[in-house]
């Protein structure tokens, strides 16, 4: 599964925050289409942008997710 979590480098632990889930995208300009409330366990959408030479993904969170501390990560 897809999704959004954090990493702790140092000790190697990781948690999930979020899935991707299915979601309608809407073009909101002639070379940007975003993807709303795109996650299961957080807001958060995703808008993708094609430039010439570049296409970028940028995950747009609509809520502060959960401190990593609350996961046991430093």
């Amino acid at each position: 599964m897809l999704g959004i979590g954090y990493y702790d480098r140092a000790s190697g632990k990781s948690v999930r925050l979020a899935e991707v889930r299915d979601a309608s995208g809407s073009q909101i300009s002639s070379n940007q289409v975003q993807y709303g409330d795109a996650f299961d366990g957080l807001r958060a959408d995703i808008r993708y942008t094609y430039r010439r030479g570049s296409f970028e993904q940028d995950v747009i969170l609509r809520e502060s997710p959960a401190s990593p501390s609350e996961f046991g990560l430093v």
